[in-house]
């Protein structure tokens, strides 16, 4: 397993970004739904306890970022899976190293999304929700 989180914190970690909107993308209908799953796990395994704070914010934030700019995206379906990817991270315990302007890009990007099309209530308003759950 150490042999594992190494591999995740020195090369998938810093990469995943540039790949994220790839996953996204509406030729892949299955793909957004199992990077909602992996984007926790990365996040999980890149962040351990003896990581400086900096650090954890930068690794949060570099996950986040391309998902929050493909929540305001031209198409439907890749910034309806950013949303769920979001709301997978959100869920997460590391959810906790995001940033203050992290955390407010998210959640205006998403509601500009909201504004933009009507279409994409159920994933947005699950992210709205879980957004929400953090704040208490």
């Amino acid at each position: 397993m150490k042999t594992l989180k190494s591999y995740v914190k020195i090369w998938i970690t810093p990469r995943f970004p540039s790949f994220l909107p790839r996953f996204l993308r509406p030729k892949n209908p299955v793909l957004p739904k199992a990077c909602s799953k992996v984007l926790p796990a990365i996040a999980r395994y890149g962040i351990d306890p003896t990581t400086p704070e900096e650090k954890k914010r930068h690794i949060i934030h570099s996950l986040c970022k391309p998902l929050s700019d493909c929540l305001l995206g031209t198409h439907d379906s890749m910034s309806s899976g950013a949303a769920l990817c979001l709301k997978a991270l959100v869920d997460s315990d590391n959810w906790r190293f995001a940033s203050d302007d992290m955390v407010n890009e998210v959640c205006q990007n998403n509601a500009g999304a909201l504004e933009e099309s009507p279409r994409q209530t159920n994933t947005h308003m699950n992210l709205v929700m879980a957004c929400f759950g953090q704040a208490q």
